[in-house]
C-alpha cells in the first residue's frame, strides 16, 4: 500500500493533523509472524556465532532439545508455540530471536514505508486537494446535467428559457 492509501484507511483522516496521522501510522498494532524456516546457521547469523554455544546450552537445559533437532532442517520461530518457549527462556538472546520472528509492528513497517510527519502532511494535502477537485467537478457536472434536462423539457417560450 502507499502512504496515501494508509492515510485514507484511518477514520476521520481529513480532520487529523499530520502529526496525529503519523502517530496513528506508527502505532504498533499489527501482528507480525515470520513464517520463514530457520536453520541453525540462520539462527547463528542472527544471534552471532559467539552466542550460539550459550544459546544451545540454554535450550537444552530448558528441555527444548527437540528445537535444536528441528532447527537442523528448519523451524518456524515465529510459530506462537515455539515463540512462547523462546520467550520463556528469559534470556536476552532468546528474547531477541523471539521478537525478531513474532512481534507487533506498525502499518508503516508492514508496508516498508519510512516517513516523517511532514511527508504525511504533504500526502494528506494531496488527498484533500483531490477531494476538493472532485467535489468541484461533481458540482459542475450536476449543474450541467440539470441545465440539459431543463433544456430538453423547455417548451420554447423565451420567458421560461432555462439559464445556465
Amino acid at each position: 500500500m502507499t502512504i496515501q492509501q494508509l492515510i485514507q484507511a484511518i477514520p476521520s483522516w481529513q480532520t487529523l493533523t499530520p502529526v496525529q496521522l503519523h502517530t496513528v501510522l506508527e502505532e504498533k498494532n499489527v501482528q507480525y509472524l515470520d513464517l520463514k524456516m530457520y536453520r541453525l546457521t540462520e539462527i547463528a547469523k542472527f544471534i552471532g556465532g559467539d552466542n550460539m554455544p550459550a544459546f544451545l546450552t540454554l535450550v537444552k537445559q530448558a528441555g527444548y532439545e527437540w528445537m535444536i533437532t528441528e532447527a537442523a532442517s528448519g523451524v518456524q520461530l515465529g510459530d506462537p508455540s515455539i515463540n512462547t518457549r523462546l520467550r520463556a527462556l528469559n534470556h536476552p538472546v532468546a528474547i531477541a530471536l523471539a521478537n525478531h520472528t513474532n512481534r507487533m509492528i506498525s502499518v508503516l513497517e508492514q508496508n516498508n514505508i519510512t516517513t516523517t510527519p511532514e511527508e504525511v502532511g504533504e500526502a494528506q494535502a494531496k488527498l484533500l486537494l483531490e477531494i476538493y477537485k472532485q467535489t468541484k467537478t461533481d458540482y459542475a457536472q450536476d449543474y450541467t446535467q440539470a441545465y440539459r434536462e431543463a433544456m430538453n423539457v423547455w417548451d420554447g417560450n423565451p420567458e421560461t428559457e432555462p439559464e445556465f
